[in-house]
């Protein structure tokens, strides 16, 4: 039904964006269950550190900044 549809859509969308970014987003997420909120800040500081330096981030501001839909690899 539409749900389904819906949800077809979505995970094609996820499938297109930037993996790396959303593995790392995953791994701060579970991060937030095992530690204290200061030691979970601690490793989301290190994870934008790490993200802001890759590939991904890069083609996304390009990508941004040229009016384009971003293109992940």
């Amino acid at each position: 039904g539409e749900l389904q549809e819906k949800a077809f859509e979505w995970a094609a969308s996820l499938g297109r964006g930037p993996v790396g970014a959303m593995g790392l987003t995953k791994r701060a997420f579970n991060h937030t269950v095992l530690y204290n909120l200061e030691e979970a800040l601690d490793y989301e500081a290190h994870i934008q550190e790490v993200a802001g330096k890759g590939a991904e981030h890069h083609e996304g501001v390009t990508a941004f900044l040229e009016k384009r839909p971003a293109k992940y690899t």
